[in-house]
């Protein structure tokens, strides 16, 4: 795992849009753009997340599956 700092929103969808993105380390897990930062003590940002796989096949486990329960006892 790695921490990679882009420029602005723009470079993220450059990133993830080459054609060799998802090979290798190159992948991204989620983002946190920075709109406004500390203007008048505020901040804005978006929130990026990475929406390739169908969820609950990789990192949220399915709630319907008697495993979980086990997992998390």
């Amino acid at each position: 795992m790695s921490t990679k700092m882009f420029a602005d929103n723009e470079a993220i969808d450059d990133f993830t849009q080459t054609s060799d993105y998802g090979i290798g380390m190159k992948k991204l897990c989620f983002g946190v753009v920075m709109q406004k930062n500390n203007v008048d003590d505020k901040y804005q940002y978006l929130l990026r997340y990475n929406v390739s796989n169908t969820p609950g096949k990789e990192d949220i486990p399915n709630t319907d599956d008697d495993r979980v329960d086990q997992i998390l006892q």
